[in-house]
């Protein structure tokens, strides 16, 4: 099983910042940041060459440009990535290379202090306080390893905006909690 974070190992980081400038006597406020100004400030997506796995043991998964590529040996790898990113909207892809017939994979965003090992799961011991899990099959988990299903692909990028439209059925899923299924 592979595993993709792109929020765990300490490293550069990708912020979202406006500044807006004091408004002079006489000067209307401006309440918004133009949107020229917010274009310059953050970058439309991750540089490919920026994501750089972090790799416990290659004997299970190795990286070779972007792509994760999961080894025959029988075990699970769980690979993290830097840069850390810590606000913003974000909107990652990569590939991913599974011998198997049917292959078993999922992605997530981890806190920076949990701690990945050699042939362990993401969830693994206290990890499973730090992490969510979102499966190749649409679920979704975070503590006790309850899959709520129900959704879709998987891609990050960094984004401007949001570009969700017309969410329906969306469930709220606060962080540090058990997720149960409805």
């Amino acid at each position: 099983m592979s595993f993709v974070q792109p929020a765990v190992i300490r490293g550069d980081q990708i912020e979202q910042s406006v500044n807006v400038p004091k408004p002079l006597p006489k000067e209307q406020v401006k309440t918004e940041p133009k949107v020229k100004q917010i274009q310059q400030q953050v970058p439309p997506s991750l540089n490919p060459n920026m994501l750089i796995g972090i790799i416990p043991n290659r004997q299970y998964a190795q990286q070779k440009g972007k792509k994760i590529i999961q080894t025959n040996k029988p075990g699970c790898s769980t690979v993290a990535f830097n840069p850390i990113i810590s606000s913003g909207i974000v909107r990652f892809a990569g590939f991913f290379e599974d011998p198997d017939e049917f292959p078993y994979f999922s992605i997530g965003i981890a806190d920076s202090s949990a701690v990945f090992g050699s042939n362990e799961f993401p969830y693994s011991g206290e990890n499973q306080k730090e992490t969510v899990c979102y499966w190749n099959g649409g679920e979704i988990s975070h503590i006790g390893g309850n899959l709520i299903p129900g959704n879709s692909g998987i891609k990050f990028e960094k984004l401007q905006y949001s570009s969700s439209k017309g969410v329906s059925n969306g469930k709220v899923f606060e962080w540090g909690k058990r997720w149960e299924r409805e």
